[in-house]
C-alpha cells in the first residue's frame, strides 16, 4: 500500500473512532515487567474533560529508572489509594464506552496485572478499545519485514510528526490529553 493511501486509510479510521466520542486513557507504572504496577491513571472524554486523574499506591517501590521517566516518587503515592480502591471508579467511567489508548496492549496489561497482583480478577470494561499507536504506525510507520508489520512510533514521535506543540510529559493526564490531540490531528479535526 502506498504511503498516501495508508495515510488516507488511517485518517478515515481516526475520524470513525473520533465520531464514536471515545474516552482517552493513560497510565504510568513502576516499570514494564510482570511484577510492575499502575501508579497513575487518567481518563478524559472526547471534549478533553477530565473524568479521572488519580495517583495509585503500588505494593512495590518505584524504581529510580521509572522515576526519571515520569517523575512520580514513592513519597508522591504514599497516601494514594490502592489499585483495588480505584478499580470501581475506572470501571464506572469506562463501562460500555469506546476507549483510545496510545499502546493499548501495555495499558490494558498493566491495569489487569495490577489487579491480579492484588489477588483480583478484573477485565477492562470498555465496549471497544482502540490502540492509537497501531493506527499511527499504519499512517507513518516504516515497514518491518521481519515483523510483517509497520514499526511503531512513540507518542512523542507521533506528536512531532503531526506538528503538535505540547510535549510528551510522561504523566497520565497530559499523555491522555496528547493522545486525544494525536487522534484529532490524524482525523483532520481542528487541524
Amino acid at each position: 500500500m502506498q504511503s498516501g493511501s495508508r495515510l488516507g486509510t488511517a485518517r478515515r479510521k481516526a475520524l470513525e473512532i473520533w465520531q464514536s466520542e471515545p474516552l482517552f486513557l493513560d497510565t504510568e507504572t513502576t516499570g514494564l515487567g510482570p511484577r510492575d504496577q499502575v501508579i497513575e491513571v487518567a481518563v478524559i472524554d472526547h471534549r478533553g474533560a477530565v473524568l479521572l486523574d488519580q495517583l495509585v499506591r503500588p505494593s512495590i517501590p518505584i524504581p529510580a529508572e521509572a522515576q526519571r521517566i515520569h517523575g512520580i516518587r514513592d513519597a508522591d503515592v504514599r497516601a494514594a489509594p490502592w489499585w483495588h480502591d480505584i478499580l470501581p471508579q475506572v470501571a464506572q467511567v469506562v463501562e460500555g464506552r469506546a476507549a483510545v489508548m496510545y499502546n493499548a496492549p501495555f495499558d490494558l496489561r498493566m491495569m489487569e496485572q495490577s489487579a491480579r497482583l492484588l489477588g483480583l480478577r478484573w477485565r477492562f470494561p470498555a465496549a471497544q478499545v482502540h490502540c492509537l499507536m497501531e493506527l499511527v504506525a499504519e499512517a507513518f510507520g516504516r515497514w518491518d519485514p521481519a515483523k510483517g508489520a509497520f514499526r511503531y512510533l512513540s507518542l512523542e514521535a507521533a506528536r512531532r510528526r503531526l506538528g503538535i506543540a505540547e510535549p510528551n510529559a510522561h504523566r497520565a493526564l497530559q499523555d491522555a490529553l496528547l493522545t486525544r490531540q494525536v487522534l484529532m490531528r490524524l482525523a483532520g479535526i481542528g487541524a
